[in-house]
C-alpha cells in the first residue's frame, strides 16, 4: 500500500501505531511532523490516508480539507470521549488503544477505509477537488435533514436585507413555526442591534463555529449560542467585529446549518452582499477559505433564496449582474 501518512509526532503511541501498521502489511510512505505537512502532501496528490491522533491540532475544517483532496483520516484515540469527538470531526474510522487487540483492528480499519470511497458532508463521493470547490471552500449540499433554510441576499447598495429577514422570521414565528434567524453578514452584522441584544458574549455564529470545529456543536449547544427574541423566534448573532471573519469556516458552517435545521422549522439567514471568491483570501487562511464563505455557504445550502434590490436604473443593473453572479456561485 502507498500514500499512507503517519502523523503522530510527540504522541507516546506513535511507535506502537507504526509497528501495528507494519505488522498488518500496511506500508507507511510518510511520517509527518505537523498538520501543515499532511495538508501539503494531500494537496499534491501523494496521500490517500493519514493515521493521526489528538496530539496534533486537527479540527473539522482541516479534516474537511483532507476529504476535498480525497484523503481519509483514521484517528488513534483513547476512550469513548475521544472516539466520539473524532467521529464528529469527520474521521473515517477510529482505533481505541484502550481496548485489547487494537493493533489488529488498526490493520482492519486501514484496509476498510482504503477500499471505501471518500465522501463529503453530503454523502457524495469525492473524486477530485474541483476548481469551484477549491475557490469557495464549500461542499456540495445534501438533502436537508429537517427544516427549511431561506437565505436573504442582495447586491451592494440593496436595501433591507436585514429588515426583510427579520420580517420573514417574525411572520413565520407568529404562525407558530420555530424560527432561527442567523446573521451571516461578515461585513456588517446588525441583528444584535436590531433586537437590542446587549449580552452577546459567548454566543453567536462565532461561538457556534468554534464548537463545530472541535466536534462539539449539538442542537443543545446551538440553542445556547442563540438568543430568544419572541415566543417562537431565536437569533444567532453574527460577527460583531468584522476583523474576526476568518473564524467562520466552511466545514464548521456545514455543521451549523445542519444543526439549525434540527432545532427549527425555518432557518432564515441574513447574508452579506459580496459573492466574490478571491483566491488571495484563501491563501491568507487556507483553513477557513475566503472572506465571503459565510454568504456563499448559506446560499449553497438554501432551499430558497430571496434577492433584494432597488428599482432605480443603477440598482436594477446591479441586481441583474448580481443575480447572474449568484447563479454562477451556487
Amino acid at each position: 500500500m502507498s500514500g499512507i501518512a503517519l502523523a503522530m509526532t510527540g504522541d507516546s503511541r506513535e511507535i506502537e501505531s507504526l509497528a501495528a501498521l507494519t505488522q498488518s502489511g500496511c506500508e507507511v510512505s510518510h511520517r509527518c511532523r505537523d498538520v501543515a505537512e499532511v495538508l501539503g502532501l494531500a494537496r499534491a496528490g501523494r496521500l490517500t490516508l493519514v493515521v493521526t491522533s489528538p496530539v496534533l491540532a486537527w479540527d473539522a475544517e482541516l479534516i474537511a480539507q483532507l476529504r476535498e483532496c480525497a484523503v481519509s483520516c483514521i484517528a488513534v484515540v483513547h476512550g469513548d470521549s475521544e472516539e466520539q469527538r473524532w467521529r464528529a470531526l469527520g474521521a473515517a474510522a477510529t482505533v481505541d488503544v484502550s481496548r485489547s487487540g487494537w493493533p489488529d483492528r488498526m490493520g482492519t480499519a486501514v484496509r476498510r477505509v482504503l477500499t471505501e470511497p471518500v465522501v463529503d458532508a453530503s454523502g457524495a463521493e469525492v473524486v477530485a477537488l474541483s476548481a469551484r470547490t477549491a475557490r469557495s471552500g464549500s461542499m456540495p449540499r445534501g438533502r436537508p435533514p429537517s427544516g427549511q433554510l431561506v437565505a436573504i441576499w442582495g447586491p451592494i447598495g440593496s436595501p433591507g436585507r436585514s429588515e426583510l429577514a427579520t420580517a420573514l422570521a417574525q411572520a413565520w414565528g407568529a404562525r407558530g413555526a420555530r424560527v432561527l434567524l442567523i446573521d451571516a453578514d461578515t461585513y456588517g452584522a446588525s441583528l444584535h442591534h436590531r433586537f437590542a441584544l446587549s449580552d452577546v458574549l459567548g454566543c453567536g455564529l462565532l461561538e457556534a463555529c468554534r464548537a463545530a470545529r472541535h466536534g462539539r456543536l449539538t442542537a443543545e449547544v446551538l440553542v445556547a449560542c442563540s438568543r430568544k427574541v419572541a415566543p417562537h423566534v431565536a437569533v444567532l448573532p453574527g460577527v460583531i467585529n468584522p476583523a474576526r471573519w476568518a473564524e467562520v469556516g466552511a466545514a464548521a458552517l456545514d455543521v451549523v446549518w445542519e444543526q439549525a435545521r434540527q432545532v427549527s422549522d425555518v432557518v432564515v439567514v441574513d447574508t452579506g452582499f459580496c459573492l466574490e471568491q478571491d483566491p488571495s483570501d484563501a491563501a491568507i487562511t487556507q483553513v477557513t477559505g475566503h472572506r465571503n464563505i459565510a454568504t456563499i455557504s448559506a446560499l449553497c445550502e438554501a432551499d430558497a433564496i430571496v434577492a433584494v434590490g432597488r428599482t432605480s436604473a443603477l440598482d436594477l443593473e446591479r441586481l441583474a449582474r448580481g443575480v447572474e453572479q449568484l447563479r454562477e456561485s451556487v
